[in-house]
């Protein structure tokens, strides 16, 4: 018992290592501290700590411009949020993939994983300054013009099978509306 908290502890703290190395851009040393976290958390059978070692590394190799990689690490954090049923952790590792898609320079890619990221969030009945933070994110691009409003709803269409919510398009494209008025 007492090993596999400590275990734990030491899996946190490689993962905290390996944050303060990415920051400084120290990235093989933030790898390699990834890396020795993932293993622990394996042994550990921490499901939530392996997740936010998938995270941190799909985000390390999309700084290196690995965006496969990238989707492999994150694929795994995904596919971890659905086993444990965790909507904050599936939340946060589809919100990890939407960035990754963005890095790449596929907006279409973009606009499927934050909708998705979305729908998790929105399934929460907490205040959920996740979801805002996304929509937030979406006005953003879009005022930036990486993407067109047609583009959201088609793609929003193709992953619900319905239109989009008004009060969604009502805060990302609120400036569309005014400027046709």
């Amino acid at each position: 018992m007492m090993n596999s908290m400590i275990r734990r502890i030491w899996g946190r703290v490689y993962n905290k290592l390996g944050v303060i190395a990415h920051h400084r851009g120290n990235l093989d040393e933030a790898k390699k501290w990834y890396l020795k976290s993932l293993k622990i958390e394996q042994l550990s059978n921490n499901f939530l700590g392996m997740q936010k070692s998938y995270i941190n590394l799909a985000l390390l190799e999309m700084d290196c411009g690995k965006f496969e990689e990238a989707d492999k690490f994150c694929e795994n954090a995904i596919e971890i949020g659905k086993e444990v049923g965790a909507t904050k952790a599936l939340g946060n590792a589809l919100a990890t993939r939407l960035m990754i898609k963005l890095a790449n320079g596929d907006c279409e890619g973009y606009i499927l994983w934050a909708i998705r990221a979305l729908v998790v969030f929105a399934s929460r009945d907490e205040t959920n300054k996740e979801a805002i933070a996304i929509l937030d994110d979406l006005r953003t691009r879009w005022q930036k013009r990486l993407f067109d409003i047609d583009l959201f709803e088609r793609v929003w269409r193709q992953e619900t099978g319905d239109e989009a919510p008004k009060q969604i398009i009502d805060i990302v494209f609120d400036d569309f509306y005014k400027e046709r008025e």
